[in-house]
Parts: C-alpha cells; structure tokens; sequence
C-alpha cells in the first residue's frame, strides 16, 4: 500500500498508470533532465534564496546554479545554452521586484513547508497527500 502521494505521482498515475506503476511501485527511476526543467530548478534555486537573503545576488545564484544542473545535457548547443542562459539571467533580477508589486512589504515566514494531509481512498483506506506551498 502506498504511505502517501504526491500531486506529481497523481498527476502522473491519472496520465499513465503504466508509468506511475514502473516509478513509484517498481521504483524504476527515469531521468526527465531538459533544458526546461533545469531552468526551472535553477529560477527556482536562484528566487528561493533571494527571498531568505534580500542582498543575495539572483542573477549570479541562477547563473551558477543553471551551469551546473546543466552538466548532465548530452549533445546541448552553446546557442540554446546561451539563450535560456540570457532569459533566465533576466527573469531572476525581475522576481523579487514582481513579488513586491503585487504584495507590498511582505515577510517571509516560511518556504518549502510541508503539507501532509491525511485522507482516505474509495475504499477507505487511510493514506497521506504529500506536497509542498514554495512560499508564506
């Protein structure tokens, strides 16, 4: 019986329930590293961190953090690097100050808190719904 799931393992069991078999209960691993999701790992890295250290420099966490996660790319050309590079560069200086318009002042309270809800299957079997709120 699975202890708990997470909106990506719903997510997944609604789209595929052949590949959320293979993932999650045969535990087979497969490596979904793509240009976009190792931009989003990196924006997120290079945000999360400007929010806990206001005088963090984002470009320069998501720069670094991007040419790392980018060293598992086989066959990823300068130019596309480059490209995702530049955007990402900008969008990072732009997201503290989105932030602060559409909030105002705000203090953060928390990031990556847990959510662990207990709910019940149709048959009435107890299992947890696992996830994460990226920011209070």
């Amino acid at each position: 019986m699975v202890e708990h799931i997470s909106y990506s393992a719903l997510k997944l069991f609604n789209e595929c329930p052949q590949k959320y078999k293979l993932m999650y209960v045969d535990g087979i691993e497969k490596s979904d590293n793509t240009i976009h999701t190792i931009f989003g790992t990196a924006m997120h890295f290079a945000v999360e961190n400007k929010l806990k250290n206001r005088t963090a420099d984002e470009v320069r966490l998501f720069e670094d953090s991007f040419l790392k996660e980018s060293q598992v790319l086989k066959n990823l050309k300068s130019e596309e690097y480059s490209e995702f590079a530049n955007q990402g560069k900008m969008l990072a200086a732009m997201a503290l100050p989105a932030l602060e318009e559409c909030f105002g002042e705000f203090e953060l309270l928390e990031i990556e808190e847990d959510i662990y809800q207990k709910l019940r299957d149709i048959n009435n079997n107890p299992f947890h719904f696992k996830g994460f709120i990226d920011v209070i």
